[in-house]
């Protein structure tokens, strides 16, 4: 606790050891002067601005405030220390029903909004992103390039994976191989989809999370009234909504019943974001998780 005023007791120290030095030089001036011109300290002559005494003024007032910043804020380094050992893996589901926009902006918009907050708020952890839809890939390895999680999560699309479908039962295997084979570091799986799953039978896997001692916060995302998939260009032009073979239109719809008993068979936190929802939730349960909690 005490580091964090090191930095500005040795800028106060440097401070000191500069205004002595300048305080030396003027009085040194002002003697050499007096005795040169044989007036007192008071004579019009000395009383003229001096370039020095304003340099010490803006070496004092850069230095204060050096030193002020240096002392604002900061997360305890117990706390730093905790999220240094964790490995958080961010699942989430790029199939076309993600396009649906019951979610503001969209299914996957409102994914892709949490990634970022949560990168906003990681603190030493190691993140990184699975994307799932018929199949499941790490689209970014576990890393504490934050940036570059953040670019490959803006690279997201829906149906960015060929393989059409939901299939959560892979996106979590592929969660649970991605990870380290460190004993000694916390583990965390944030699912984030609209819960469509194609009969994968997720629970089967939640045994090859437990081996892992992976936490798992599912978040479902999308209504469950039902919404057309809209088809965009790359431009985001909307271009029609996906229909069937027989024309009709398609409707998606949320599926938290199946998030929810997957979390509450792993013994996780489940969270239901709809509409403009706000993901405030997801990130204070994941940040629970630093402190031990669930």
């Amino acid at each position: 606790m005490y580091d964090r005023w090191l930095v500005p007791a040795g800028m106060f120290l440097l401070l000191a050891a500069a205004a002595a030095a300048l305080a030396r030089a003027d009085t040194s001036r002002s003697a050499a002067l007096r005795s040169l011109l044989g007036i007192d300290a008071g004579g019009p002559v000395l009383r003229g601005r001096d370039p020095r005494r304003f340099r010490l003024v803006a070496l004092v007032c850069a230095a204060a405030a050096l030193a002020a910043a240096s002392v604002g804020p900061r997360r305890s380094s117990f706390a730093d220390a905790a999220r240094a050992d964790r490995d958080l893996l961010v699942v989430v589901d790029t199939s076309l029903s993600m396009a649906a926009e019951d979610a503001q902006p969209s299914r996957l918009g409102a994914a892709k909004q949490t990634i970022r907050a949560l990168l906003q708020q990681a603190a030493g952890e190691r993140v990184g992103v699975v994307a799932f839809a018929g199949s499941a890939i790490v689209q970014c390895p576990l890393t504490r390039d934050y940036s570059a999680v953040a670019m490959l999560t803006d690279s997201l699309q829906p149906g960015i994976i060929p393989q059409p479908g939901s299939a959560l039962r892979d996106a979590l295997f592929e969660a649970g191989r991605a990870f380290s084979s460190e004993p000694t570091r916390a583990r965390v799986v944030v699912l984030i989809t609209d819960g469509e799953d194609h009969s994968s039978a997720p629970e089967g896997v939640l045994a090859h999370l437990r081996k892992h001692d992976a936490a798992l916060v599912a978040v479902c995302v999308g209504a469950t009234v039902g919404a057309p998939i809209p088809i965009r260009d790359d431009e985001g032009r909307l271009l029609r909504y996906k229909r069937d073979r027989a024309g009709r239109l398609v409707s998606t719809k949320a599926n938290p019943e199946l998030l929810g008993r997957l979390a509450e068979r792993a013994g996780g936190r489940f969270f239901h974001i709809h509409g403009r929802g706000a993901f405030g939730e997801v990130l204070d349960a994941v940040a629970q998780l630093d402190a031990g909690g669930g």
